[in-house]
């Protein structure tokens, strides 16, 4: 391993205020749009009821004016943390692009 990182993070690549959508979902559905087959998976950070952080990937299922929306078992553990904490945070990565999408909210 010669220098410890991906290349998508070796780039030089700025993103301008003005190259992006005012709008931060109908720009997430832009960038989403373009990764085509890459997009699908991104990593769901819930909170156990004594505060540790819980992390697992999940499908995607949406993205609209209503917001983001994944697909899950009520029954899990992340249904179970998020029925306790409805709060989370998701990351997409998409790795050819260079881009990642973080967001934070009630779910």
């Amino acid at each position: 391993m010669a220098h410890g990182r991906p290349d998508a993070y070796s780039r030089d690549v700025e993103l301008l205020e003005n190259q992006v959508d005012p709008d931060p979902l109908r720009q997430f559905a832009r960038w989403r749009d373009e990764a085509g087959d890459e997009f699908g998976a991104v990593a769901l950070a819930t909170a156990t009821p004594d505060g540790a952080p819980s992390l697992r990937m999940v499908l995607l299922k949406g993205a609209d004016e209503q917001g983001l929306s994944f697909f899950s078992n009520y029954d899990s553990r992340k249904g179970t943390e998020l029925a306790a904490n409805p709060r989370a945070a998701l990351l997409a990565y998409w790795p050819a692009a260079g881009r990642q999408v973080r967001v934070e909210g009630d779910v």
